[in-house]
């Protein structure tokens, strides 16, 4: 095959060469997925009270682009549409989420949300501690516990912070009761402090107070005595 045929070849493949697209779910699909992983959630790293499904399907809906600008009528409305797109009613979503009127649900718990889904500050502590400290995978799990909450007690400033024991089991991949015993064992050093003690009755979660000023130093030294052992290994 001549030279000439070669580059036509190519150059043939390179036009019949489709491009790469993403296509992104219809917004009916997208809520359906929401309905079906909305849970009992915690609004926030500052927000102590446990609220109910509806509450976190409205976070997460308000995360979606269409929903994320609306108010609360606007809001229901919007959702009644897709679930009539995916073959639903309220009486439907009245079964999953556990409410006496979800329409109702939807629109009080529309105007009271003060973080979409995935924009709370304990999401915002994990993910800026997790770009700042690029050593991050090499420390053990109890110093990037404390770097979680220096970044929380930046994002909350002086409001008490929720460091619930499943989420954070799940971001380091330890289990929760691991995780209950960080929270304890900073008690102890007094790096955190609680300000609101778990209610079950008032569906409330333990909340603490952060002395980020002894947790900086106690990073510090985890971080230098980490530092010492490498050096000794080695020498």
């Amino acid at each position: 095959m001549s030279k000439k045929s070669d580059l036509r070849e190519q150059n043939e493949n390179k036009n019949n060469t489709a491009p790469v697209v993403t296509f992104k779910l219809p917004l009916a699909k997208r809520v359906g997925s929401h309905i079906d992983n909305a849970d009992y959630c915690l609004q926030g790293a500052s927000d102590d009270s446990w609220h109910s499904p509806g509450f976190d399907l409205c976070r997460r809906l308000m995360a979606e682009l269409e929903f994320r600008r609306l108010q609360p009528g606007d809001a229901r409305l919007l959702l009644e549409q897709c679930l009539e797109e995916l073959d639903m009613t309220w009486d439907d979503l009245e079964e999953r989420m556990l409410e006496t009127d979800p329409e109702v649900e939807v629109e009080t718990c529309w105007a009271i949300i003060k973080f979409p889904y995935g924009e709370d500050p304990l999401t915002q502590a994990i993910d800026r501690a997790k770009q700042t400290h690029k050593e991050i995978r090499s420390l053990n799990g109890y110093c990037l516990f404390l770097r979680i909450c220096k970044e929380l007690s930046i994002v909350n400033v002086d409001a008490p912070s929720v460091l619930p024991e499943q989420r954070l089991g799940e971001e380091l991949q330890l289990s929760p009761r691991t995780i209950s015993n960080y929270r304890s064992k900073a008690c102890r050093d007094r790096l955190l402090q609680v300000q609101k003690s778990h209610s079950r009755l008032e569906h409330r979660a333990t909340a603490f107070f952060i002395d980020r000023v002894r947790v900086d130093q106690e990073i510090s030294r985890l971080m230098e005595a980490r530092s010492e052992d490498e050096y000794s290994e080695w020498h």
